[in-house]
C-alpha cells in the first residue's frame, strides 16, 4: 500500500509539472503569433492611412488615427470585435542640417495593442508621402 501511494504521489507531481509547462508554452505561442501578424497588419494600416488621408480634402488633416483589426488581420468593423488596436501618430520629418523633405513626407508611429486597453505589444515606425 505504501508503494502505491508513493507511486501515485510521483505520478501526480509529474502531471502537475507537465500542465504548468503547457500553460507557459501557450503564452509564448500567443506572443509569437502576435509578433508575426503585426507587420502584416501594419502594412494594411499604412494602406488604410494613405487612402483615408487622400480622401480627406480639408487643409488641416488629423495627426492621429486609430484602426482596429481582427485576429486574422482583417479590418474590424467595431472596437469590440477587434483583437488588435493600431494607434497611429503622424509628425513631420525633421532632420536639422540635412535634406529637408518638406511637409509632404511624414513620420508614422504605429503602436499596437492586443485589444483596446491592453499594454503596448509593439511599436513600428515608417514614413509616408502625403499627397
Amino acid at each position: 500500500m505504501v508503494e502505491i501511494s508513493i507511486a501515485l504521489g510521483i505520478v501526480s507531481f509529474a502531471i502537475i509539472a507537465i500542465i504548468s509547462l503547457l500553460t507557459g508554452m501557450l503564452g509564448t505561442e500567443q506572443e509569437n503569433s502576435a509578433h508575426t501578424s503585426i507587420p502584416q497588419i501594419a502594412a494594411l494600416a499604412l494602406h488604410d492611412l494613405k487612402i483615408k488621408r487622400a480622401a480627406d480634402l480639408s487643409p488641416s488633416k488629423p495627426d492621429s488615427y486609430t484602426f482596429y483589426f481582427t485576429g486574422e488581420g482583417a479590418p474590424a468593423t467595431s472596437p469590440t470585435l477587434a483583437a488588435y488596436t493600431c494607434e497611429i501618430a503622424l509628425s513631420p520629418v525633421v532632420a536639422p542640417g540635412m535634406f529637408n523633405p518638406g511637409a509632404s513626407v511624414l513620420m508614422v508611429h504605429l503602436t499596437f495593442r492586443k485589444g483596446s486597453n491592453s499594454p503596448v505589444i509593439q511599436t513600428l515606425h515608417a514614413t509616408i508621402q502625403d499627397e
